[in-house]
């Protein structure tokens, strides 16, 4: 028997070709890095934290780079005052595809993806007003911008798709209603911050890092009335980092960890906050290592087991091993390029939905009853599933049908018949799951 050994290369690209002819195959995530000294993006594979390629952009990426939902392209908003261009590349070919452009003058900043997918928010400045401009995704044309007095650093979206809050070079918190066409401003609120957020998945609650006068973590209440209007709740210090300077924040997909990138030039570490109980947050293990220097963004893979770490001071990407949230320890570092600002992790397959059931009803009509069977589950532990597909049979070749929610009534069944239902979850590449299933016995 013949054994063949794949080296790193060989491995992604075996891996994107399965993914474009089966939309099958789990794959490795992808760690796109974009580097503000080297005019460059470079590509780390997750499996084996090497960087496979590094791709040349020509002008310097900027503070928050993004991808696509369906994992298939980034957004690189680059630092060009000239005509305020956003730099795309192919994820299954790492190369350019044709850059988008903003606005002239403008200096694009940050870019953030609606939940949905189907649209890309980019904030750009150029003296003396802010601009948030959002994309259709797929045909790369403006759909609306919205101009103020702001100068916006980042964005980030609630979960639910709501509202985005955009981190501002002016020490606030700017609240956007994105229900509204074109999206509108809400309250800005101050805070001496750093522009990084992290917002609870369930979009109830809002983590802001604070540089100054006290260094913290400010949480704000941003669920239903409160979300334009963000309130205060809690201001989370770090007694064990004397002093402590906040940079990045990122999230588990849980919505129970949270985690902060301190820049100090004085101490620079990961620290770890226990949101499990958000009226009451704890610090806990606080993760140091030579090369964590200069830390500024950071970002979780999707099944939240490693935290990849920019430092720009060093020209290296770390990564934390979180497999135990609240326990997290260095793994290795990865060499980059010049300057690492931003970085972006392509979104990972969605497992199985879980707590799956179902039961037995149905409509009667003058002439007839429809039988039905009702079936409901809940969302994946990893990943973000786009839809779900419900089968009749375990090979999964008997489709009954597809749902974007979380339940499904099969209409016409025969109620001498006992059914099994296998539903697997499918991500925005077209990537499915296996498959969690039920017997319908029961009355609803």
């Amino acid at each position: 028997m013949t054994h063949t050994t794949f080296n790193t290369m060989q491995r992604t690209a075996l891996c994107i070709s399965m993914l474009l002819i089966a939309n099958v195959l789990r794959c490795a995530p992808f760690v796109y890095v974009g580097n503000n000294g080297s005019n460059s993006v470079s590509v780390i594979d997750a499996a084996t934290n090497e960087v496979i390629t590094t791709v040349n952009l020509g002008t310097a990426p900027d503070v928050q780079i993004a991808i696509t939902t369906d994992g298939k392209t980034v957004w690189v908003p680059c630092f060009d005052g000239t005509t305020g261009t956003v730099q795309l590349i192919d994820v299954a070919t790492n190369t350019l595809l044709p850059e988008i452009v903003i606005g002239s003058g403008q200096v694009a900043l940050g870019v953030a993806m609606s939940p949905d997918g189907l649209y890309a928010y980019v904030v750009s400045y150029a003296a003396p007003t802010g601009y948030i401009t959002q994309f259709n995704t797929t045909t790369k044309a403006i759909v609306s911008t919205v101009s103020g007095a702001f100068e916006p650093l980042t964005i980030f979206i609630t979960p639910d798709g709501k509202t985005a809050y955009i981190g501002d070079g002016s020490d606030t918190i700017l609240p956007v209603d994105l229900t509204t066409n074109p999206p509108t401003l809400g309250t800005q609120v101050h805070l001496v911050g750093t522009g990084a957020f992290a917002i609870s998945p369930d979009s109830a609650y809002l983590y802001a890092n604070s540089e100054t006068p006290n260094h913290y973590v400010a949480q704000y209440n941003i669920s239903n009335a409160n979300r334009l209007a963000p309130f205060p709740l809690n201001t989370i210090s770090y007694p064990t980092i004397v002093p402590f300077q906040p940079t990045g924040l990122a999230m588990t997909s849980d919505g129970k960890t949270l985690y902060v990138a301190s820049g100090s030039i004085y101490f620079n570490a990961i620290g770890t906050i226990n949101i499990s109980n958000p009226a009451s947050p704890t610090t806990g293990t606080v993760v140091t290592d030579a090369t964590i220097n200069g830390p500024l963004t950071i970002a979780l893979t999707s099944d939240d087991n490693s935290l990849y770490v920019v430092s720009q001071l060093d020209d290296m990407t770390n990564v934390i091993n979180t497999s135990s949230p609240l326990n997290p320890t260095f793994k290795t570092s990865v060499s980059v390029g010049t300057h690492p600002i931003s970085l972006a992790i392509t979104p990972g397959s969605s497992s199985a939905p879980t707590n799956v059931s179902g039961c037995k009803t149905q409509n009667v009509f003058l002439l007839q009853t429809d039988y039905i069977n009702k079936l409901s589950w809940s969302a994946p532990a990893t990943g973000s599933p786009v839809a779900y597909n419900i089968y009749r049979d375990a090979t999964l070749t008997d489709l009954a049908g597809s749902s974007s929610s979380l339940e499904f009534y099969d209409h016409g069944r025969n109620p001498s018949v006992i059914y099994s239902y296998y539903i697997t979850s499918v991500d925005g590449s077209g990537n499915q799951s296996t498959a969690a299933s039920v017997t319908v016995t029961s009355p609803c």
